[in-house]
């Protein structure tokens, strides 16, 4: 990556710490409503957390994991289902 001028620096910066900047991202070309954007955050802290405390904080593994994580799944179906019009 070649920089011009000075007032490009901060473009080459970006550029040099993200790949990407500046082009679309294709994921979530069509939007994230809030609820979405919730439940994603919920199951990626969980996600992360769950292993963490089994793992490191040993902490015995309950059934009450599997049915959280039923829950989780079944809110991320009902949240990002398809055809379903959003509300008034």
């Amino acid at each position: 990556m070649v920089c011009g001028g000075a007032g490009e620096l901060g473009d080459c910066a970006a550029g040099v710490f993200d790949p990407g900047a500046g082009q679309p991202d294709r994921i979530w070309a069509g939007g994230v409503d809030l609820a979405q954007l919730k439940i994603l955050q919920e199951v990626i802290t969980l996600s992360v957390f769950v292993p963490f405390a089994i793992l490191y904080m040993r902490m015995p593994l309950r059934l009450d994991f599997l049915w959280a994580a039923l829950c989780m799944c079944g809110a991320v179906y009902f949240v990002f289902r398809q055809g379903v019009s959003p509300g008034p």
